[in-house]
């Protein structure tokens, strides 16, 4: 009996560990030169609590948190980490977004084209904009 509880154990922690560093069927991991490094980060731009677009240099990222990260939106500072081997940021577990008083655990990243960064940057800007207007006159 204790020998297939123990068993039983053992599979289980096997089972969860590998789960843990494998990517799920909702993380799809960025692969290579795709990968975010960090040194290239030119911009970010908080679109809300839990997404960012991030101007990588040659490329651009869609980087979405797990949970909220209000931090994003004052932060004045932002530390990308990733793979400690790499130096590189690809959306897996373990990858973060640091700000000055929290960790965000990154939950996915997406490679942008220009023209998409461009569209998002834009709708967001535009929906500040709006925001802005309707606490001037005083509409919700």
């Amino acid at each position: 009996m204790k020998i297939a509880l123990a068993a039983s154990c053992l599979a289980l922690a096997l089972a969860s560990g590998s789960s843990a560093s494998e990517p799920t069927a909702d993380r799809t991991l960025l692969r290579g030169s795709d990968c975010l490094k960090p040194s290239d980060v030119r911009n970010w731009t908080d679109i809300d609590a839990h997404t960012l677009l991030v101007d990588g240099g040659r490329l651009q990222y869609l980087v979405k948190v797990s949970g909220s990260c209000s931090a994003i939106s004052y932060s004045p500072t932002l530390l990308f980490r990733g793979n400690p081997v790499s130096d590189r940021v690809c959306g897996g577990v373990g990858d973060v977004v640091i700000t000055k008083d929290y960790r965000c655990n990154i939950a996915s990243m997406e490679v942008l084209d220009k023209q998409k960064y461009d569209e998002l940057l834009d709708q967001h800007e535009l929906n500040r904009k709006q925001k802005r207007t309707a606490s001037k006159s005083g509409t919700p």
